[in-house]
């Protein structure tokens, strides 16, 4: 399957490594903006410099987002997204923070979240 998603930016958080580095290498393959996100800078960098070449522009930004400090740092430095995957440690986060994260960040007003009403999972 071929999908186009160049000019999307897309947010991939937990994705130094594993599944969500994967997940954040097909996005870039596909031509989207993808930002890489982790706790720590120096991985933050490691998993960067590992998709460079992968198609679409790829960045990173170190925050923890089961705080809302590293919240607050992540949505400072990238204010709009087309695409959140959440994974890492924000599955463990409350359901408050992902209701913030989601409905009050990235999804604007009057718009909702996964079709018809707002469907946010919090494992």
């Amino acid at each position: 399957m071929n999908i186009d998603l160049s000019g999307k930016t897309a947010l991939v958080t937990g994705s130094t490594a594993g599944i969500g580095h994967a997940i954040a290498k097909g996005l870039a393959a596909s031509g989207a903006s993808v930002v890489i996100n982790g706790r720590g800078q120096d991985k933050v960098d490691a998993a960067v410099r590992k998709l460079e070449g992968a198609g679409g522009k790829v960045r990173g930004i170190a925050a923890d987002v089961s705080t809302a400090a590293g919240c607050k740092t992540l949505v400072s430095a990238l204010p709009e997204v087309d695409i959140l995957i959440t994974g890492g440690e924000l599955a463990k986060s409350t359901y408050e923070f992902m209701q913030f994260l989601v409905n009050k960040t990235y999804v604007p007003a009057g718009q909702s979240c996964g079709g018809g009403g707002n469907r946010t999972r919090v494992r």
